[in-house]
């Protein structure tokens, strides 16, 4: 991952045509990770992330969107391996709270252990652009910025604090996730997904 000083890392979220792909660069435009956006394929999930430029690199991530919830899940490995995914969980708590997500994942416990930690994701109404926050501290950890003008172009994701690659593979995942989520509910799209949650 490009890391822009010791604390922050920034990423360019970018889109195909129709949608049908997300891509992330690196600070420096290096493609970093190549998604593959399903809606309609049965036992598919909604977006299926590969490392490199296209999608024959190797799968590192998925998302799939609940069907008849707005609960997101996140798994970081390839399906086709099931007893190396790691599956988490954006949950969100009622259709009245849509602007919040939060989201509990395992991190480094800073003495050679790991330990659970939840992150709330702040996701405004109004706004396309979503904060990252430490739910017991409220640190904020990361940050996407909606504010750029591109037909191509979804915005920068800046990561303040990371607790390794797969962290932060984490929250480009979720990231996007969120991104589409948004962008199916707004076209009328709904939260129906492609099929295959594992986990």
């Amino acid at each position: 991952m490009t890391t822009l000083n010791n604390e922050c890392s920034l990423f360019n979220i970018c889109h195909t045509k129709w949608r049908n792909h997300y891509k992330v660069h690196s600070a420096d435009g290096t493609q970093l990770f190549f998604a593959d956006n399903s809606s309609f394929t049965p036992g598919k999930p909604d977006l299926t992330f590969h490392s490199g430029s296209d999608d024959k690199g190797p799968i590192v991530s998925v998302s799939k969107f609940v069907h008849f919830s707005r609960s997101i899940r996140i798994g970081l490995g390839d399906p086709a391996n099931p007893n190396g995914m790691t599956w988490e969980e954006l949950s969100c708590p009622g259709f009245l709270h849509t602007s919040k997500y939060r989201m509990e994942t395992t991190i480094p416990d800073g003495y050679g252990g790991f330990c659970r930690r939840s992150f709330i994701w702040k996701c405004p109404a109004f706004k396309a652009d979503h904060d990252l926050v430490d739910e017991q501290t409220g640190e904020p950890i990361a940050h996407f910025d909606n504010s750029v003008f591109s037909l191509s172009k979804d915005g920068k994701l800046y990561i303040y604090r990371s607790y390794g690659q797969a962290f932060e593979l984490m929250v480009i995942t979720a990231n996007i996730a969120l991104i589409e989520r948004r962008r199916r509910a707004n076209s009328g799209g709904g939260s129906g997904g492609g099929g295959g949650g594992g986990g």
